[in-house]
C-alpha cells in the first residue's frame, strides 16, 4: 500500500532536487526528490536507478513524464538543463 504522504504529480506539476533514492512498491517506484516523496510509473525504475544522487526534473504532462538532469557544477547555471527522454508512462 502507498503511504498517504507520497505526492503524485498532477498534470505539468514538476518535482526538481536530488534525486536520494528509489524503491518499488505497489507495482510503482517511490522516488525521493529533495524533500519530497513522489509516486512514478514502474517503468521510470530503470531510468532513474543510475541518477541516484543527481539534481533532477520530472515533469509530469497529458501524455508522459519529462526527465530533466541539471548539470553538477556549481558554477553551472541553475536554470540550464537537459532533457533527456520522454518517458511514455502513465500513472
Amino acid at each position: 500500500m502507498i503511504d498517504s504522504r507520497v505526492c503524485r504529480l498532477g498534470f505539468y506539476e514538476e518535482s526538481i532536487g536530488d534525486l536520494h533514492n528509489i524503491m518499488e512498491a505497489d507495482g510503482y517506484i517511490l522516488a525521493r526528490i529533495g524533500p519530497a516523496v513522489v509516486v512514478l510509473p514502474h517503468e521510470m525504475g530503470a531510468e532513474l536507478k543510475p541518477l541516484i544522487g543527481s539534481r533532477i526534473g520530472i515533469l509530469r504532462t497529458e501524455q508522459d513524464y519529462r526527465l530533466r538532469i541539471f548539470p553538477a557544477s556549481k558554477t553551472a547555471n541553475a536554470s540550464k538543463s537537459t532533457l533527456i527522454n520522454t518517458l511514455r508512462c502513465q500513472v
